[in-house]
């Protein structure tokens, strides 16, 4: 199990259609990073899927608050793009084309950081 687990670190992550989770961007309330609300179904995969989305856009997660409430999750992000920038709106129409299965999430794959 390690073994293929292992195997797996590195590879490029495609995003998955979530298309009934809604984002909510906000470059106003944190002073450094771009604040994200997502709200969906509260189901297995859907945590996952977001984090590919931000991978896929070139997106850093600085912070995460993970939770549900009557059935939905209620997850929120600190993020930045890879320069520790505020995300433009060309970065958060790619998460949303992503997420909605339009387009291609802006053309680039990107590896998910993992720590050893």
């Amino acid at each position: 199990l390690a073994e293929a687990m292992e195997a797996t670190v590195g590879r490029a992550v495609a995003p998955v259609p979530l298309p009934s989770v809604r984002l909510a961007f906000d470059n106003a309330s944190l002073p450094w990073h771009t604040s994200c609300t997502a709200v969906g179904p509260d189901e297995p995969g859907t945590l996952s899927t977001l984090a590919a989305a931000f991978a896929h856009a070139g997106v850093m997660v600085h912070h995460a608050r993970v939770s549900a409430e009557d059935g939905q999750a209620v997850d929120r992000f600190a993020l930045s793009d890879r320069h520790g920038r505020k995300l433009d709106q060309r970065t958060i129409g790619r998460i949303g084309e992503s997420l909605s299965g339009d387009g291609d999430g802006g053309g680039r794959r990107r590896r998910l950081r993992t720590s050893r």
